[in-house]
């Protein structure tokens, strides 16, 4: 062969050759380093599965917090609860129009960030909703014929609303990730699953977190989040802070704030928490801005859109025109700090339900005080005895410590002493008191689950002594909708004015009278509109009802208050209330002055609207 032609194939042999090298080089990395990242992948699955697998105690605690929660959550009666109506229909707004709500007087809830209800508007399908057992008479107070109930229940809602009670059971799902965090961080805490056991018992047993932790409220993914990140703090201040926990720290923070505002302190105990590492300060100043600035751009969008809507961040100053009725302005310095506001959160904290209007029986407030002294005492032994870090409890007490200032800060505008604005800061508050109990027990094993059983039994105890008894049996009221208008048939000391419908008072002893005959129970109030003018001091009327088909026919008068200022006002009056409302209504008089007032003569009144219902609120739900 020519030797230019050899050494031409030559080198076309050896590009071939390199060429094919390069392939099965680059196919093998390839391979390696798909082989790497599937190993990534996997490693990162294991950890967070392995984090998630729990011992048999830590299962059964779960399974335990569950169950209650689940009673709990049928034994309240639905919207029994504070704000849970507003709640549901936030819910509902949003996935119905598919954006946030705009605060108004008609949605009480929607300067709330928006997290927890994303994550429930999938559960929130359209529901009839309770009729209300309440309203504001004409002298602005609340009238609760049948405390504790806010709303007109019966044994027959166990089939209704079941859109609602789903979402209760979606929130409880929520709830359990707080108890597993409060756990976690027990265990981090101290090195030992017993410690996580009684902080997740704590706070899993705790009386009012298992009210709200059923609730359609944002008070308990609040409470989740806030945990988890109480757990990654805690985690930072045993094993140190990297650039990963930092970013997690941030998400952390951000998830607790968009649940509720009242985790907008957790920045100042992370902040505290790596400026107190042992590190270079360039180092932690790096960490402070990475975990600080991921939880601000999360928050950055919700942030804004307060801001271009209502000229404030928070919407704090929309209040002012939304909720006019709820804003107390008091100064730091006031009484009410000594008094009312730490007697009331501390006795919220533990346990008051309903609209904060069931309390328990006081020995069980002694006894949380009790228990907290203990756990203190033993705390200040762990730390004497150099058992428990100082860099632990500066963190743990900052965040109980921040989470106090911003429920203050809340009380200087309202009048709110609620213990569940101190949520975000549970899993620190049962982290703190597990490692103080700790302190005090003895060694044998089953002296430390004592108290963990001792929880539980007193939770079940509330639960079947002081709230079932306080709702059921239901009251003894009519239960399908029903509407009877009552028509005047005729008048005493009362004439038709010249113009329009007005009624010209000509006697002392003004009277309506409506014959009628109508079987008391298919109804449950006595609704009727009244307007009087000119301006004259507030009368007392009352309503005369006479029935028939009992032996003897009953007779009596029920008493109303209405203002003659030439406003029209509601009355309504709770005729289920009284035992003699039984048989048929065979007459009912409004007399509008008793005693008889002759300065009443010459006033025009105006009556209307007087019907027999048994609901006063509609019920077909937002």
């Amino acid at each position: 062969m020519n030797p230019v032609l050899r050494i031409v194939a030559l080198r076309c042999i050896i590009r071939v050759e390199n060429e094919t090298s390069s392939k099965i080089i680059i196919s093998r990395m390839t391979r390696i380093l798909s082989e790497e990242s599937r190993g990534r992948v996997l490693g990162s699955a294991k950890r967070v599965a392995g984090f998630f697998c729990l011992t048999k105690d830590a299962r059964a605690l779960l399974i335990a917090s569950a169950i209650l929660m689940g009673a709990w959550s049928f034994v309240v009666p639905i919207f029994d609860a504070p704000d849970e109506p507003s709640h549901w229909q936030y819910a509902r707004y949003l996935r119905h129009n598919k954006k946030l709500p705009e605060y108004t007087a008609m949605f009480q809830e929607a300067n709330s960030p928006p997290l927890y209800y994303l994550l429930v508007a999938p559960f929130a399908k359209h529901s009839e909703v309770p009729p209300h057992l309440v309203w504001i008479d004409n002298d602005g107070f609340l009238s609760v014929p049948s405390p504790p109930r806010f709303m007109q229940i019966s044994y027959s809602d166990f089939g209704r609303y079941w859109p609602i009670r789903i979402t209760r059971l979606a929130t409880i799902f929520i709830s359990l990730f707080t108890v597993l965090f409060c756990y976690k961080g027990g265990l981090e805490a101290a090195g030992n699953e017993r410690t996580g056991l009684l902080a997740g018992a704590l706070a899993a047993f705790l009386p009012q977190f298992t009210f709200r932790g059923m609730n359609v409220s944002n008070d308990a993914m609040v409470a989740a989040l806030g945990s988890l990140t109480v757990y990654i703090l805690i985690r930072m201040v045993k094993r140190g802070t990297s650039g990963r926990i930092a970013i997690a720290a941030g998400i952390a923070m951000a998830g607790a704030f968009l649940s509720k505002a009242t985790a907008l302190f957790f920045p100042g105990a992370f902040a505290l928490t790596v400026l107190t590492e042992r590190i270079p300060i360039n180092r932690r100043l790096k960490l402070l801005c990475l975990g600080a600035g991921t939880s601000l751009v999360l928050a950055a969008p919700w942030l804004l859109d307060n801001q271009l809507k209502y000229g404030d961040p928070l919407a704090k100053g929309a209040m002012s025109s939304v909720v006019p009725f709820l804003i107390q302005h008091k100064s730091i310095t006031s009484p009410y700090f000594l008094h009312l506001f730490p007697r009331s959160t501390a006795m919220s904290l533990a346990g008051v339900f309903g609209w904060m209007n069931v309390p328990m029986p006081a020995w069980i407030y002694r006894v949380f005080t009790g228990l907290v002294l203990v756990a203190a005492a033993g705390y200040a032994v762990g730390l004497i005895r150099r058992q428990i870090s100082w860099r632990l409890t500066v963190t743990l007490a900052s965040i109980v410590a921040l989470n106090i200032f911003v429920v203050v800060d809340i009380n200087l505008m309202f009048d709110q002493p609620q213990g569940r604005y101190m949520f975000p800061a549970l899993a620190a508050i049962a982290v703190l008191g597990a490692l103080g109990l700790e302190g005090v027990l003895s060694r044998p094993s089953f002296i430390r689950r004592l108290p963990i059983v001792a929880l539980l039994l007193l939770n079940l105890y509330v639960l079947f002594a002081v709230v079932l008894p306080a709702y059921w049996p239901e009251p003894q009221m009519a239960t399908t909708p029903a509407v009877a208008a009552l028509t005047p048939g005729s008048f005493s000391g009362l004439s038709r004015a010249k113009d329009g419908d007005d009624l010209t008072v000509t006697g002392d002893n003004p009277q309506i009278v409506m014959n009628t005959d109508l079987p008391a129970e298919s109804y449950n109030f006595l609704t009727f509109n009244i307007r009087g003018a000119p301006d004259h001091v507030g009368p007392t009327g009352f309503a005369y009802l006479k029935m028939c088909g009992c032996d003897p026919a009953p007779d009596w008068r029920i008493p109303f208050k209405w203002k003659c200022d030439g406003t029209e006002r509601k009355i309504i009056i709770p005729l289920y209330s009284y035992p003699e409302w039984q048989g048929r209504l065979a007459e009912l008089r409004l007399i509008l002055a008793d005693p008889p007032d002759s300065s009443l003569m010459g006033t025009r009144v105006q009556i209307s609207g007087a019907e027999l219902v048994s609901f006063i609120s509609d019920t077909t739900g937002p």
